[in-house]
Order: C-alpha cells, then sequence, then structure tokens
C-alpha cells in the first residue's frame, strides 16, 4: 500500500482554514475543490494543492454544498456515470465519493 503524506496536507489545510472569500455556487457547476489526502478508498485530491473536479449537486447552506469528485481513470459499475467533457475526454462521475464541503473546499 503507498505511503501517504498526510503532513503535507495538514500544511495545506491550515492555509485554506483562513479564507474568507467563499465563491458564488450552483447546482449542476463543476469546480475545483480542495479534498485533501484521504484515508483507505476515498479519493484523493491531486497536484500541490490536492484539488480534484467535482460536479456540485446540492446547495446546503451558502457556503456548503454536496458534491461528487470526478475522474478521468472511469470505470464501469452502478457507482460510475461516464460522459464526455468539452475537450471530448471521457470522465466519470464517482457517485460513490459523493461528500459534503464548505465553500473555502
Amino acid at each position: 500500500m503507498e505511503e501517504k503524506d498526510f503532513d503535507q496536507w495538514n500544511e495545506k489545510k491550515k492555509t485554506i482554514n483562513f479564507y474568507t472569500n467563499f465563491p458564488l455556487f450552483q447546482v449542476g457547476q463543476l469546480w475545483w475543490a480542495y479534498l485533501g489526502k484521504n484515508i483507505a478508498t476515498e479519493i484523493d485530491g491531486k497536484g500541490e494543492n490536492y484539488s480534484r473536479p467535482v460536479i456540485i449537486i446540492q446547495k446546503v447552506y451558502t457556503d456548503a454544498c454536496l458534491v461528487i469528485p470526478l475522474t478521468s481513470s472511469c470505470r464501469t459499475g452502478d457507482y460510475y456515470v461516464s460522459f464526455e467533457d468539452n475537450n471530448g475526454r471521457e470522465q466519470c462521475a464517482c457517485l460513490a465519493q459523493t461528500r459534503y464541503i464548505d465553500a473555502k473546499g
């Protein structure tokens, strides 16, 4: 099993915690979100910002929402929905990874 660097993600979270500008998001929009380094089979963010594209499926408060992470590593099954992005690349929504995030994320 790959060893994950949780300490580096924790340092990034300390910075994100002080963000004060919340984006104005709407249901159905695609956004990049800080998903971080997660344990077990939870989908991780990528790159130095630990971010990943997500689709907003429900506004919970003015500053929080439910999102579904997206990936270009498509799989088949009940928990994956494939679609083609604006650049003609196949993408997948990982329904089993639906999560609640704060607008800072």
